[in-house]
């Protein structure tokens, strides 16, 4: 029961802080777009946290599209392990006016991702009319026909 409690502790705590972001405008039409995610997100699922705020600080910045005008990835994930309990086990064996003791303590021990998996980008956002609009993405279509709820609601999963 104990190793239950601990695992869906470990699992709401990945869940819950899956991916943090940052936005820093660079100009009026430029912006660096920074995410921190969880382990289990993966490089993958970082960067795709990165594009759907990209998408997002697009749309907030009055802009209709935006390209990638480049990217980073870093990651510094381990794998460690958290002690779940431990069994102690002993035997004593007496004769006459001593006695022996031996014991063992065995612990168990569950597997925990440890780090943060990064992903940066820096976007340039157009609007019609502007040259690169048309080889541009667009910011509604790259977050689905929820946009106005992502757009309200922002990205903090990568799932």
């Amino acid at each position: 029961m104990k190793k239950q409690m601990i695992s869906l502790a470990v699992a709401a705590a990945v869940l819950s802080g899956c991916a943090s972001t940052q936005v820093t405008q660079l100009s009026k039409n430029q912006a660096l777009i920074g995410v921190e995610a969880a382990p289990a997100c993966g490089t993958t699922g970082a960067a795709k946290v990165a594009q759907a705020q990209a998408a997002i600080a697009t749309i907030k910045q009055g802009y209709a599209r935006y390209i990638i005008a480049g990217a980073n990835e870093s990651s510094n994930v381990s794998m460690g392990f958290v002690p779940t309990g431990s069994t102690t086990t002993g035997s004593v064996y007496g004769m006459g006016n001593m006695a022996t003791f031996k014991a063992n303590t065995g612990y168990t021990y569950m597997p925990i991702a440890m780090g943060r998996h990064r992903s940066q980008m820096q976007v340039v956002m157009f609007n019609e009319g502007d040259a690169g609009y048309e080889n541009a993405l667009d910011a509604r279509t790259i977050l689905g026909p929820e946009w106005q709820k992502v757009v309200a609601e922002g990205v903090n999963t990568c799932s």
